[in-house]
């Protein structure tokens, strides 16, 4: 798997959710509105990725969507072993 595989899973279950997620780290908690929250940092690590190389938004948006059960114990542990690997 390469990053670029990475992010089209997570741009993906992002896109899919299973639940609800509720408030992204207690912003707007409740609200409708709390999708457009977590795609401003989901675009936030895509783009720290694509211009200095930083994995670390791209880890926390994984481990997020692995919280709230959008992504798969295996599937987690697959893109953060890739993540890993760029670093």
């Amino acid at each position: 798997m390469t990053i670029h595989d990475a992010v089209e899973i997570l741009l993906d279950r992002m896109n899919k959710p299973k639940h609800v997620i509720p408030g992204f780290f207690g912003a707007m908690d409740g609200t409708t509105s709390n999708f457009s929250v977590v795609q401003r940092e989901m675009n936030k690590a895509i783009m720290a990725w694509r211009e200095s190389g930083d994995t670390m938004g791209l880890k926390q948006m994984a481990a997020m969507q692995q919280a709230f059960g959008s992504l798969t114990d295996e599937d987690y542990e697959q893109i953060m072993d890739t993540l890993e690997a760029a670093t």
